[in-house]
Formats: structure tokens, sequence, C-alpha cells
């Protein structure tokens, strides 16, 4: 039934009953479309579901990861370790995670019995493994989350690129372009980091800055008024409007090179000028070139941060020494869009904000919100009622979907993303940097306000924000944001 109900193609049945073969393990089918599961490994079985997306890469990346545990069970671990790790501290792979959990854990998921252990339990170390295979099509997808989780460690980069390689060995039959394209380009990124060419994996690197060509802006505004898309717009004249509706086009980052010494001013701070080379930036900016650089400690899941309050760069102290280009330009982007006011980032804080007091205008004049008693129960409902708005199962998921679709934050992605994509890939690749936009000094006020309003205190609210997140910030509660 499932095979009839999923339509897979005799093709498709062929490789996979040779994958399966090959692995000498038995093969499974179901049709569950929507589990958001692909395949998975229970012992010698692949379960692959054919209402899934890519369920034959799917299958591959399984049979993969199981080979490499079988293989090496030492080598495995470091792998999973380290893909778990950086789920840890990236935005956009702890969410994928957690669907991941979601999925497979949902009552309905193909998956689920392999999970189970012999008393009935959740087996965590099974769970841990579909996780971090998931996570490491993710990663294998995206060169800059490849080279963030890579980069340090010359021992992981050698691993991930063994990876690749036995996904493009055993699935190069059934590769579409795309796919090919892609482990072609994570390849290339991990051969080109173990040669110690990290941030030069591609021809020409980019930045977003505000359109300064008049005329290109004129056509871009009539392709617009014609109804044409943000895609044709910008296969047309490479422009295309950021969160708050400005005009951006990318400038050339191909001169842009670390300083590690900071010019001989020190290693612990300076210009950005000091401790970045970038003519084309400073010429298209200017005085960014004089923005203050600091170096030294940030909290484990930071790379770097920006404080447009001070003006402010900070990075971990070995960024620029261990040529950390992906982190340099993501931070170095938030800098440009400050100084030429473009829609700015934030963080899951912003987005925490804006969410429970968008949900305390919504259900403040509800019966069942004002029959609650205490401020805690007030709390609570409102933040379920966050997340139920923002289609996310908890407040936690949902702040970060909040900061991850904030349109800065879209933008620095873009720019780390597309630093090393070739001049073909830019050409076609439309970069989406909409999205939305928050007021930092706005938000701050209201949910200080919304906290009030349900009952809390001011010292109270000072010391609800202060533990809220990073537990090191002594700011107080209306300057926190």
């Amino acid at each position: 039934m499932a095979l009839e109900t999923g339509r897979a193609g005799k093709t498709d049945l062929d490789w996979l009953e040779h994958l399966a073969g090959t692995a000498k393990m038995e093969l499974q089918y179901v049709f569950q479309p929507g589990s958001g599961v692909q395949a998975a490994v229970q012992g010698r079985r692949i379960t692959v579901n054919l209402g899934g997306a890519g369920y034959a890469f799917g299958a591959a990346v399984h049979e993969l990861g199981h080979s490499m545990k079988a293989a090496d069970a030492k080598a495995y671990a470091k792998f999973e370790s380290a893909v778990l790790g950086l789920a840890q501290s990236d935005a956009a792979l702890e969410q994928i995670a957690r669907q991941t959990v979601a999925d497979y854990l949902s009552p309905d998921s193909p998956a689920r019995a392999g999970l189970l252990d012999a008393q009935g339990n959740i087996d965590a170390a099974a769970l841990n493994e579909e996780i971090s295979l998931r996570l490491a099509q993710e990663l294998v997808a995206d060169p800059e989350k490849l080279v963030r989780a890579v980069e340090r460690d010359r021992g992981l980069m050698e691993t991930f690129l063994d990876f690749v390689r036995g996904l493009k060995n055993r699935i190069a039959i059934r590769l579409s372009g795309s796919e090919r394209a892609m482990l072609d380009e994570a390849e290339r990124t991990l051969v080109n980091l173990l040669r110690g060419e990290a941030g030069s994996v591609a021809g020409e690197k980019y930045s977003f800055v505000r359109a300064t060509d008049a005329e290109q802006i004129a056509r871009a505004q009539e392709l617009e008024a014609q109804g044409e898309n943000a895609k044709t717009i910008w296969s047309e004249t490479h422009l295309t409007r950021d969160g708050g509706g400005a005009w951006v086009q990318e400038i050339n980052d191909h001169d842009a090179k670390p300083r590690p010494d900071g010019d001989a001013r020190g290693e612990k701070g300076g210009r950005l000028a000091d401790y970045l080379e970038h003519p084309e930036l400073y010429e298209a900016v200017p005085g960014i070139a004089d923005i203050n650089v600091k170096l030294g400690m940030l909290p484990e899941s930071e790379k770097g941060k920006y404080s447009s309050k001070k003006r402010m760069l900070h990075f971990a102290e070995n960024t620029f020494k261990n040529k950390s280009m992906s982190d340099i330009m993501h931070e170095v982007q938030h800098a440009i869009q400050n100084e030429q006011k473009l829609a700015t980032g934030g963080s899951r804080k912003l987005a925490y904000a804006a969410l429970v007091s968008d949900a305390y205008e919504a259900v403040r004049n509800t019966p069942e919100f004002q029959s609650l008693q205490t401020k805690e129960e007030r709390l609570h409902y409102l933040e379920e009622a966050a997340a139920k708005q923002a289609g996310a199962p908890d407040i936690e998921t949902a702040a970060t979907n909040g900061y991850v679709n904030l349109g800065g934050e879209k933008m620095a992605r873009q720019t780390a993303k597309r630093w090393y994509y070739t001049k073909d890939q830019r050409e076609k690749t439309w970069p989406d940097v909409a999205g939305n936009v928050l007021d930092k000094s706005v938000e701050s006020q209201r949910i200080v306000e919304t906290l009030e309003r349900i009952g809390y205190t001011e010292d109270e609210i000072e010391a609800f924000i202060k533990n809220w997140g990073d537990k090191s910030d002594k700011q107080t509660a209306k300057g926190i944001l």
C-alpha cells in the first residue's frame, strides 16, 4: 500500500533496494506525509517514508551514518557530539533539532518504534543519532553552517569530508542537479578549509549596502510596479528590498582580509580598519572603518556581537587569527545596517518581548485571562498564547523563530552564506533579506509595561530581565534590549 500510495517510480525502488542490499540491510516502506521523517535506521532495517520529501537522500544519509558508527564507533561519537554541540549554539540548527525531536516522538512517526528500548521507553542515544543525522543533512546543504561547524577542528573537517564523499558515492546515480551541486559545493568548501583557504572557497564575495545607483533603483521600482516578484527584480537589477523597504545591493568583498595582529596595535581592540582590510566597504560606507573592535571572551553560544549603542564589534579573541570570515562578515553586516539605517537584527529577548506584549494586547480583555489570580499564571498564559499565535510548540521556539526572521538577521546570514557562492550562483540566486522589523527601544518599553500590568513590581521586572537569557547581564530592565 505504501508503494502504491507513494507512487515511487521503478528507478527509485531499484536504487533503494540496491542501497539496502549493498549495506546488507532490510528495507521497509511506509507512507506518512507530513510526519517530517524521511528515513530511519533500526538495527539492520532501513525504514523509508515515501510520503516524505527527499526520502532517497534521507535514506542514504541514515545508512551512511549507520555505516560510520559500525566502522568506527569512536569517530562516529565525535562526529555526533560535534553536530549536537553546534545545535546548542546556533539558533537555526537548534530550531531544526527541536523539530526533529517533535517529528520522531510523534505517535504517528514511522520511526518512533525504532527509538524504544526493551522497556518501551525512548532510547536517548537512538534519538540523538536521528537528530545528529538530520542536522548533518542541514550542514551539508549550507556552507555557512558547515564552516562554522568545522573550521577550528581539522579532524572534524576530515570527518565531514568523508561523510560528504560517502554520500556522493552512495547516491550519485540518484542525485538531482541541485543535490549534486550541493554536495560538490560542500566537498569544495571542506577541501579548501583543509588547505588553509578558509574564506576563499569560491570566486567573489559580497556584503549588502544601501543602493545608490539612481538608474538601477528606478528600474527596480518600475519592475515592482509592473507586479514582478523580488527574484525577477534581482535577476535584472541586482537590487532587492530589505526588511524596512530600503533598496540594497551587494558590494565586492574579494579584497577583504583579516589582520591577525590588529595592524600591530595589540590583540585586545582598536578600529575595524586595524583588523580588517576592506577598501570597497570603507569607500561604500564612510566612517565604518573607525568603529570600535573589542577582542575577548564571549558566551560559548556567541561567535561575535555588535552593539549599536557602543558602536562596537566584539569578537572572540582568536577570530581574526583563525580567519573566521563568516563570523566576521556576519557581525560587520550588522554594523553596516546601523551605519546606513537599514533593517537591523535583534535577539531572542527582543522577539520574546514583542510576542508576549502582542499576546497581552490580544487577550487582556478576555474573561479567561481576567480570571487568572497570580502574575505567574498570567505570564504563563501569555507565553502559551504567544506560542500558539506564532504557530510554535512553545515560547522558546516562537522566540527563536521570531529572532531568525528579523530582517537584519536574515541579511547577515545571507552575507555569510553567499560568501562561498560562485559568480554564477550569485547572479541566479535571489538573496532573501526581507524580514520583520522590531524597534528595540519600543519593545523594551512594551515588555516592561506588560509585566507591570499583569502585576510585577519594578524590582521583580528588573530581576526577571536580568535573569532572562544571559545571567551575567547587568543592564537595567529598560535598557536590556
